[in-house]
């Protein structure tokens, strides 16, 4: 995973004719933020502060660029891994696990900071929404704009308390599911035989 984040670091950087120049405005930007920040945990971080703040610029963009892949569509040989199904799925729900995630604001903080000319169309609800609704075991409704990424109440913090809020002003308690599945499974040939179903040898050459 590691891996992954750097590389979507460094492509993020490319996009800018001056790398470094831009990796210490994110810097600069998440050390704004990093009291705050910081505040967010239930345990101390007991690294410096410039350790700190690479940490949310770090994962920051892999969260940011990684919805951004999702709703755009981007994806090529280095990332195509979290297309597959079950690794989009465990990626999901380690996002809402509380233990590892970063505080919500500076997410959106970095959002609106790389925002794309391919981003005025939506906000960073919207990334949120749209990345979930295809990892989570539930259908979402319809993702409907919700205002500016400013918007979004204050005494939420996570991405889980998000999703928590979304789904639970939004979502009927008791909906039926969106769809039955049929589940056809193959019944062994010792079962059929006990139901009476008779078996003839076939003679051939296959």
């Amino acid at each position: 995973m590691e891996r992954h984040k750097v590389l979507y670091l460094k492509n993020l950087l490319r996009r800018s004719k001056d790398p470094g120049y831009l990796f210490s405005c994110f810097c600069h930007r998440m050390g704004k933020l990093e009291a705050r920040a910081r505040c967010c945990y239930a345990e101390p971080i007991e690294i410096s502060g410039s350790e700190f703040v690479e940490m949310l610029v770090l994962d920051a963009c892999f969260i940011v660029e990684l919805f951004r892949r999702f709703k755009l569509d981007l994806w090529d040989d280095d990332n195509n891994v979290f297309r597959t199904s079950w690794i989009r799925k465990k990626l999901g729900r380690d996002l809402l696990v509380a233990d590892n995630q970063l505080p919500l604001f500076v997410l959106q903080e970095f959002y609106a900071i790389t925002k794309m000319h391919e981003d005025e169309e939506t906000n960073f609800q919207d990334l949120i929404l749209g990345f979930f609704s295809k990892v989570l075991p539930v259908q979402l409704l319809k993702v409907s704009k919700i205002g500016p990424f400013l918007e979004v109440d204050p005494k939420i913090t996570h991405l889980l308390g998000f999703m928590y809020d979304y789904y639970w002003e939004r979502v009927p308690r008791f909906a039926p599911p969106p769809y039955e599945e049929n589940w056809n499974f193959i019944i062994s040939a010792t079962n059929l035989e006990e139901a009476g179903v008779k078996f003839e040898k076939i003679e051939g050459d296959s």
